[in-house]
C-alpha cells in the first residue's frame, strides 16, 4: 500500500499502523551501529503501544554481517599486533596480553551475538519465527508467477530470503489486524509493499521514527525548523560545526588514487571549513526521532564543506631485485561538499531558551579521487638528496 507522509502520520495516530520493521539494507546503511544514532533510538519502542517487528531472516542476516566484520577486524588487529611485536621488539607474551586486554577475551562471533541480542532486548523487538507466518506454497507461487519480490529479468540470490521475510511480516500484520511501516530502499521490498494491504514502505529511517512521535513533537520540530530558517538559532551552526570537527571518526573516507608509482593510503585528516543547515522550500530538514517531555531529539540535515587531506606512500617495482622500492611519501587535499546527518538533543523545559544537550554525528561515507599523484620530493626535486 502506498501512503503520503501525512497519511502515514494519520494512520499512526488512529491506530491503523502500530508496528515498524527494517530490512537488512537499512541496518547496513546505518553501518550496523546498533548502539548509536537512529538505530539506538529504536529502544523507545520497548514497552510502548507501538512495536518493532523484525523478520527472523533480517536478524540472521544482520548477525552474519556483524560476525564477518568483527572477525575481520579481530584478524586485522592480530596482524597489526604481530607487526608491532616484530618491529617494536616487544617481549615474549606482550602480544597475547595486548590482545586479551583489547578483546577482553572474547572473539568476533561472541561479541556480534551479544550486540544483536542486546539490541533486540533493548528495543523490545518481536522476532518473527518464519514457520509461524510463512507458507512455502505461497512463496513458491510468487516465485513461479514472478510477483514481487521475485523479478523476471534480474537474478538476485537474496530473493528467496526477501520473500520469506516479507511474507512473515505481512502474515504477522494480518494476524494482529494492523499495518506495519516498512523501512527499506530495496526496490523489491517497495514493490511487494505497494501491492500489500498490510505493508507501507518508505526509504528513510528517520522519517519512519518521526511518524510515531506524536503531534506535539512534530509541532516542536516545526517550530525549531522555522527558527533555523529565520536565523534565530545562530548558536546551533557553531555547535554542529564543533561536533563534526570533534567526531571525524564518524566519517569513512574511500580513496582512489592514480600515480606512475604504486600508491597506498596511509591515513587522512579532516578539517571542517563551514556548515550549512539544509533548507528547501521553507523546510530545514528537521525530523523528531525521540521525545520524552523535556528532551527532544531531532535529526537535522547539514551540508559540510570538508578539507580532506590524505597521506600516501609510494613504491616502484625493482625488476632486478624483484621487490618494491620505496619512493617516499606525499599528501593531497580535496575539498568536498558532504551531506551529513546529525542528531541534536534539545532541552525544551524552557521553550524560550533552547539548550543543546548533545549532538551525535551519524556515520557518513565519503569518496575522494586523486590523479597524477607524486611523492613530495618530486614537487621540489632540487631538495631531494
Amino acid at each position: 500500500m502506498k501512503m503520503t507522509t501525512e497519511e502515514i502520520e494519520a494512520a499512526v495516530k488512529n491506530g491503523d499502523i502500530t508496528a515498524l520493521t527494517l530490512d537488512t539494507s537499512t541496518f547496513e546503511r546505518k553501518s550496523f551501529a546498533l548502539e548509536k544514532g537512529l538505530l539506538r533510538r529504536l529502544s523507545q519502542f520497548k514497552d510502548s503501544e507501538f512495536k518493532l517487528v523484525l523478520s527472523e531472516i533480517v536478524v540472521r542476516e544482520v548477525r552474519a554481517h556483524l560476525r564477518e566484520k568483527a572477525t575481520d577486524a579481530e584478524q586485522s588487529l592480530r596482524r597489526s599486533a604481530a607487526d608491532m611485536a616484530k618491529y617494536w621488539n616487544w617481549p615474549t607474551g606482550k602480544v597475547d596480553a595486548f590482545l586479551n586486554q583489547a578483546t577482553e577475551g572474547m572473539n568476533g562471533i561472541d561479541v556480534s551475538d551479544e550486540r544483536i541480542n542486546k539490541f533486540i532486548s533493548d528495543c523490545g523487538a518481536i522476532v518473527l519465527d518464519t514457520s509461524s507466518f510463512v507458507s512455502i506454497g505461497d512463496v513458491l507461487n510468487k516465485y513461479f508467477d514472478h510477483t514481487p519480490p521475485f523479478s523476471t529479468n534480474v537474478k538476485k540470490k537474496n530473493e528467496f530470503p526477501d520473500a520469506i521475510a516479507l511474507c512473515s511480516i505481512e502474515g504477522w500484520s494480518q494476524a494482529n489486524n494492523t499495518r506495519t511501516l516498512v523501512i527499506s530502499a530495496d526496490k523489491d521490498w517497495m514493490s511487494y509493499s505497494q501491492e500489500s494491504v498490510y505493508l507501507i514502505c518508505i526509504e528513510d529511517l528517520a522519517d519512519g521514527i518521526a511518524a510515531f512521535q506524536g503531534q506535539l513533537s512534530l509541532q516542536i520540530a516545526q517550530r525549531i525548523s522555522q527558527g533555523i530558517i529565520a536565523g534565530e538559532l545562530p548558536f546551533l551552526h557553531d555547535s554542529i560545526k564543533d561536533a563534526i570537527s570533534e567526531n571525524s571518526d564518524a566519517f569513512e573516507v574511500l580513496v582512489e588514487c592514480d600515480s606512475q608509482f604504486q600508491c597506498e593510503e596511509e591515513g587522512y585528516d579532516i578539517d571542517v571549513e563551514s556548515v550549512e543547515i539544509s533548507s528547501e522550500n521553507g523546510d530545514a530538514g528537521v525530523e523528531p526521532v525521540e521525545f520524552d517531555g523535556d528532551i527532544i531529539v531531532l535529526r537535522i540535515l547539514v551540508n559540510a564543506i570538508l578539507d580532506i587531506t590524505v597521506y600516501f606512500s609510494f613504491a616502484k617495482w625493482d625488476g632486478f631485485d624483484r621487490e618494491y622500492t620505496s619512493m617516499g611519501n606525499g599528501s593531497a587535499t580535496s575539498t568536498e561538499d558532504v551531506p551529513v546527518e546529525v542528531l541534536v538533543a534539545f532541552n525544551i523545559e524552557n521553550p524560550n531558551e533552547l539548550e543543546v544537550v548533545e549532538i551525535e554525528v551519524l556515520p557518513t561515507t565519503i569518496s575522494v579521487e586523486f590523479y597524477e599523484l607524486e611523492p613530495d620530493w618530486m614537487q621540489e626535486p632540487g631538495d631531494f638528496d
